[in-house]
């Protein structure tokens, strides 16, 4: 599962080892640590997810709600990725390369009335 959240991306997936927790990933440490601050990090070099923290299943689950509850923006690209963002080139180009990709999905481009064109689906091509 990936989240983008108000304070940051991260990347969960269940823990090869123990299914009572979770691998919570991350691309930079601050966005674990904004989401657990009690957690241990490591740093794993030449991983895909540099970052990573082992949690427990239920501790992740709680505090992903607790953010759900919080939130208090309208718009999250205009209010969190563009207002409450760290000054970072990269960090805004992800929130905006993200929120472009899943726009392209619509079938009506965002703020408009008229549909796209049809467009050949890459996965349909083979059949």
């Amino acid at each position: 599962m990936w989240i983008v959240s108000e304070h940051g991306f991260l990347s969960i997936v269940e823990d090869k080892d123990d299914s009572g927790e979770l691998q919570v990933r991350g691309r930079d440490a601050a966005d674990i640590r904004a989401h657990f601050p009690d957690a241990e990090i490591i740093t794993m070099t030449g991983a895909d997810y540099r970052y990573r923290a082992r949690i427990a299943r239920e501790t992740v689950a709680e505090t992903l709600a607790q953010t759900i509850r919080g939130i208090s923006y309208q718009s999250h690209f205009k209010d969190v990725a563009l207002e409450r963002s760290p000054a970072n080139a990269e960090r805004y180009s992800a929130y905006y390369g993200t929120w472009s990709a899943m726009a392209r999905m619509q079938d009506y481009p965002p703020y408009s009335t008229t549909p796209r064109p049809e467009q050949p689906r890459w996965w349909e091509e083979d059949q």
